[in-house]
């Protein structure tokens, strides 16, 4: 498995995700709810990840160091970080409310 192509894919993984998360920004707007900042900020950290990760190029096989089953173990943890920041920043739940 080449590090390079897993890469690339996680990155249109990311670039997808940050497409649905725009969509329920304007079912918040008409709604009149406070999530739409959010999903917007969450939408675009995660298309900005997308893409430095779709854009990396590949390295000579002396320069890498990481395996690919590290990728594959931590590409679900960091899909989860990247998909939970609107949940606490909207006030939902898992927000610490005093």
């Amino acid at each position: 498995m080449h590090l390079h192509k897993v890469t690339h894919i996680l990155g249109l993984l990311l670039i997808f995700l940050s497409v649905f998360m725009l969509l329920p920004v304007p079912f918040s707007l008409y709604y009149g709810e406070s999530d739409a900042p959010a999903f917007l900020i969450s939408a675009a950290l995660s298309l900005v990840a997308g893409f430095i990760a779709y854009k990396t190029r590949r390295r000579p096989a002396a320069q890498r160091r990481l395996r690919p089953g590290h990728l594959r173990l931590a590409d679900p943890i960091f899909f989860r970080q990247l998909a939970t920041p609107p949940l606490p920043a909207s006030g939902g739940p898992g927000a610490h409310q005093r």
